[in-house]
């Protein structure tokens, strides 16, 4: 990879930048212990995540009302927000893209007033030319994409995303954008990326880039 061939990167927050699959999977299991569903395992748990999220929770054995059970899961989160904590390297990461004048954003799937109080919360929302989520319950994470491209005229061919999910990727091909897959979040690395386009760490980021 070239990094001269980006002028944006766009990041995933949860499970990407930030390291909540601890916090995550704790309370889902708490969840299932309250409905005697017994538990699922980390790998399980990265295996059977995806998008939409009533899927994942069908799969698992819920049945509960979705809205219910997005107001559920994070009072139970409240109790594992211990766990959270940025991913290794994230800091000396985004700090390099910076420095070369990259632009950078955020694009999730958590509600925006909320996603921005925890990137606050870390010290590096000065890193993002802007940081996007959910405005509403209903909005999905493609259309706050869209409006972020059309917003600030993002060149696909000049843009590069980093996720942790097969929808990120889903996300970036509809768009047209180079992608590379992190493997430490909620999905495991998937068999059909080129090995070029699966991270460990995100340290690999710089030995992508030979640097």
């Amino acid at each position: 990879m070239t990094l001269d061939k980006y002028k944006y990167i766009i990041w995933d927050w949860n499970g990407t930048l930030l390291d909540d699959v601890e916090a995550s999977l704790l309370t889902i299991n708490e969840m299932l212990k309250k409905r005697t569903l017994g538990s699922i395992s980390l790998s399980e748990y990265k295996s059977l995540f995806c998008f939409p999220v009533s899927d994942f929770y069908k799969k698992i054995g819920f049945k509960d009302d979705l809205n219910l059970l997005a107001t559920e899961y994070w009072e139970t989160y409240e109790n594992f927000r211990y766990c959270e904590k940025l991913s290794l390297y994230a800091i000396e990461v985004l700090d390099f893209f910076h420095q070369k004048n990259v632009i950078q954003f955020i694009l999730s799937a958590k509600q925006e007033n909320l996603l921005h109080k925890e990137v606050e919360s870390y010290n590096i929302l000065l890193k993002f030319k802007d940081v996007y989520g959910c405005l509403t319950s209903g909005e999905k994470k493609e259309w706050i994409g869209d409006k972020m491209i059309k917003y600030y005229d993002v060149n696909s061919h000049e843009t590069l995303m980093i996720g942790d999910t097969h929808h990120d990727i889903d996300i970036a091909k509809k768009n047209g954008f180079d992608y590379l897959f992190y493997s430490g979040g909620h999905n495991t690395i998937s068999d059909s990326l080129p090995l070029r386009n699966n991270i460990n760490s995100l340290i690999d980021i710089f030995k992508l880039f030979n640097i």
